[in-house]
């Protein structure tokens, strides 16, 4: 079964994951780890926590919000871990791609694969987008 992990320094991943559930609705299978929200919090417990709660078949997929980051760094500790897939860059458009294309692509690699593609084409410079399509028409 897959499973899904949202996690973030603060609030960010509670915050775009209820800009999902606005458009593409509730999802199931949904943890949202939001980090160095509580003073004090051991970061790396609660992941471990987190991470012992699946079973060896489940499927683990962890969308982070920035490379490098340590709530990122925490999740790379377990890729060697069968079944765990780990993605950065957290964007809405990733995001709900994901959520869609989840139900009909059984291949968990070519679906991040296709979903972090998505994220990426999505960061764009709308002034350079409207200049370029003013030269265009002319």
């Amino acid at each position: 079964m897959r499973h899904f992990i949202l996690a973030s320094h603060s609030r960010f991943a509670e915050g775009i994951y209820a800009s999902v559930k606005l458009i593409v609705g509730e999802q199931e299978r949904v943890t949202i780890l939001n980090a160095y929200v509580e003073q004090g919090e051991d970061f790396k417990k609660r992941v471990e926590r987190l991470m012992n709660t699946f079973n060896e078949k489940d499927e683990i997929i962890v969308i982070t919000d920035i490379l490098g980051g340590s709530v990122n760094n925490e999740f790379m500790n377990y890729l060697k871990r069968e079944n765990f897939y780990l993605s950065t860059g957290m964007n809405l458009p990733m995001l709900i791609e994901l959520f869609v294309q989840e139900k009909t692509e059984n291949d968990t690699k070519k679906l991040l694969e296709n979903v972090t593609k998505i994220g990426s084409e999505s960061v764009l410079f709308c002034n350079s987008l409207f200049s370029k399509s003013d030269e265009e028409d002319f």
